[in-house]
């Protein structure tokens, strides 16, 4: 009884059949704009909100075949406002199995739902920013499932991404490499430059270059990370190709015993092939 008054949740027990409330805590009355005593012989769907009061029958329903119910729903208070609410159903049995009432923990999820939808306006927002670099963007909670990717990589997809880890669509070999990374930066709580190669869906090996900064919460725990990395296999492979090159001119002169050089006209600085240092004896 104790509990029931003086719960920060509301709570309200109700009559199987008809659905009239019977009895409801202070904290229920209080956050439908009530007293207590006005809601006692009320209707429960009542509560609901009009558009929601259809799916009343629908939740009582589950409660009494499961014996407990979870749902979201609209309440509405006296002044006719409506809010966002948790209920957590239970149906309460006799020995026969009968429903003899009904008790349900009601809570108002307004915060939680304005929170929801702040951080998912900041998310578009960050995504509007960031697909217009070439980026790939990526947040990842404490347990490595990723929360937010932008430009995903390695022909992989958002939908092949969230709400998973490397392991579920990395091979094994590439996942331990990139888990080794990210943990340590979560234990640390230091940010990490990392440069790795990957192999993409199609299977060409590509190229990155970025960093890994932790992420905190209000009191500086670590929560997860931010990575930020930008594709270099074009420049890896254009370097590839200039060393290749030039060991290619270097063997060539070695063999035709011909050698060369460059002058740097803003350094006034020449520089001599090694064939020519060879011919020289320099």
């Amino acid at each position: 009884a104790h509990i029931f008054q003086h719960a920060g949740w509301g709570m309200v027990i109700a009559d199987p059949d008809t659905h009239t409330i019977t009895s409801v805590n202070p904290a229920f009355a209080k956050m439908h704009g009530y007293t207590a005593e006005e809601m006692v012989g009320m209707n429960l769907g009542d509560t609901f909100a009009p558009e929601n009061r259809a799916d009343m029958q629908k939740h009582a329903r589950i409660a009494h075949e499961k014996g407990y119910h979870v749902f979201e729903s609209l309440h509405i208070r006296k002044d006719n406002s409506t809010f966002p609410c948790l209920a957590n159903v239970t149906a309460f049995k006799d020995e026969s199995g009968r429903v003899i009432f009904r008790a349900a923990n009601v809570e108002d999820v307004t915060g939680r739902k304005r929170a929801e939808e702040a951080l998912r306006e900041s998310e578009e927002r960050l995504k509007a920013i960031a697909s217009n670099t070439p980026d790939h963007i990526l947040m990842q909670d404490n347990d490595l499932r990723y929360l937010f990717v932008v430009n995903p990589q390695l022909g992989l997809t958002e939908a092949d991404m969230l709400g998973k880890t490397d392991y579920d669509f990395l091979p094994n070999e590439e996942a331990d490499k990139l888990t080794k990374v990210k943990t340590q930066v979560l234990e640390t709580g230091e940010s990490l430059h990392f440069e790795t190669s990957l192999v993409s869906l199609t299977g060409e090996t590509e190229f990155f270059d970025g960093t890994y900064v932790p992420r905190f919460d209000a009191q500086g725990e670590v929560t997860g990370l931010i990575g930020y990395f930008r594709n270099v296999t074009d420049r890896v492979k254009v370097e590839e190709s200039l060393r290749t090159s030039e060991s290619r001119l270097e063997e060539a002169q070695r063999i035709a015993h011909v050698g060369s050089w460059e002058w740097d006209a803003a350094t006034d600085t020449p520089a001599w092939s090694k064939e020519l240092c060879r011919i020289l004896e320099v």
